[in-house]
């Protein structure tokens, strides 16, 4: 038996063992709180304890990761759990309620970029063990506390028991090494525990995050790690293209950046499921390619019809005001204009994407740069009037 059918079904056997702890788990609350809920409707009352403290375990989890990533220096961007997304801002949180998408984990997950200043083993490390590590702390907690209740509320001490079973249970069974489309912590402690290169082709995408989010401008990101994008599996050369777009609206350069339309298309129809796995990136690419032929032709009609997306919304909130900006321009409505754009430069300065800065600064002088001839025409026919 070869390696790859070894590995393979050492995977299977430690998906099946990951799957028994988390059950264990919960058939232990199941347990505790059958027996301690005396006059509880049953077994209603067990089985909607049991799913509630599951999400609150969950909800620790992600926790634990984020504290993790902020113990570990690293910059926290997204958070997760269940139909809750929080998107960290250097000055507050934004929050919203969505849906899980194709290939999205249902429980959730923390999105953080390195630290652009020192290796990134340690702070992965950090990351990535809090998360189980403050299931298991807090199983121990509410141990204790079911000890110190136990006389004076025994469904007190069975609903701490049952809480410390989950969470038991969900720590430990996410140590398990598993590989899926997302490695379990487990697995991905594993990997960082043995110090991996961090100039392999494969963190090409995860450099060039921890550039944008240091600051490091379109125009200034490694064109090597761009070409590496291009090579790897959907969407991948999506997120390439992103940069590439980026890049060209910086300069200015129209033509070009108009142009890569047709490369974004061949890419969504080579690749049909593309569509629902990156619908919010494919989104985002559209609405700044119409931003672009806006810009190219002078005439804002096809920013008109682009339809109310929330995800360019979340993700990129700096499109619709900067799109504003540039209808009010192309209209010679300077006071609207300036107020876009002011708006768009607030919404950049508070993301934790610093190179968000740069870039809004850059289209806020090209916006105004529209105005400008429309401005001189307008005061050379009052002259002439």
């Amino acid at each position: 038996m070869n390696n790859a059918r070894l590995a393979k079904w050492f995977n299977v056997l430690m998906l099946i063992v990951q799957a028994a702890i988390s059950i264990a788990g919960f058939a232990v609350a199941g347990a505790l709180l059958g027996i301690t809920l005396d006059g509880w409707p049953q077994p209603y009352s067990t089985i909607v304890l049991a799913v509630l403290l599951g999400f609150l375990a969950v909800v620790v989890h992600e926790g634990g990761h984020w504290l993790g990533a902020r113990l570990g220096g690293m910059t926290v961007l997204f958070v997760r759990a269940f139909a809750l997304e929080l998107q960290l801002l250097n000055q507050g949180v934004r929050y919203r309620k969505t849906r899980r998408r194709k290939g999205q984990r249902f429980d959730g997950y923390v999105i953080a970029a390195d630290n652009a200043n020192r290796p990134w083993r340690r702070g992965r490390l950090w990351f990535i063990a809090m998360g189980p590590l403050l299931n298991v702390l807090t199983a121990a907690l509410c141990v204790l506390l079911a000890l110190l209740t136990l006389n004076t509320s025994t469904s007190v001490a069975g609903c701490m028991l049952a809480f410390a079973a989950i969470n038991l249970g969900l720590g430990l069974a996410n140590l398990v090494p598993t590989h899926r489309q997302i490695h379990s912590d487990g697995a991905q402690l594993l990997a960082w525990w043995r110090k991996p290169n961090e100039q392999r082709p494969d963190f090409a995408y995860t450099r060039l995050l921890v550039l944008s989010v240091a600051g490091v401008a379109a125009t200034d990101l490694p064109a090597a790690d761009l070409d590496l994008l291009d090579q790897q599996p959907m969407p991948a050369p999506l997120v390439s293209l992103s940069y590439r777009l980026d890049f060209l609206q910086a300069a200015g350069d129209w033509p070009r950046a108009v142009a890569l339309g047709e490369q974004l298309e061949h890419l969504i129809n080579a690749n049909p499921g593309v569509r629902e796995v990156a619908a919010a990136v494919i989104a985002i690419l559209r609405a700044e390619l119409a931003f672009c032929r806006a810009m190219l032709q002078r005439n804002a009609a096809g920013l008109n019809v682009l339809p109310r997306n929330r995800d360019i919304d979340w993700y990129a909130p700096t499109i619709a005001p900067c799109s504003r900006a540039l209808e009010a321009a192309l209209a010679g409505d300077r006071a609207s204009m300036e107020r876009e754009l002011q708006l768009a430069e607030q919404l950049a300065g508070n993301s934790r994407i610093k190179s968000g800065v740069a870039m809004q600064h850059a289209l806020a002088g090209h916006v105004r740069a529209v105005l400008q001839p429309l401005m001189r025409a307008s005061d050379e026919a009052l002259t002439e009037a």
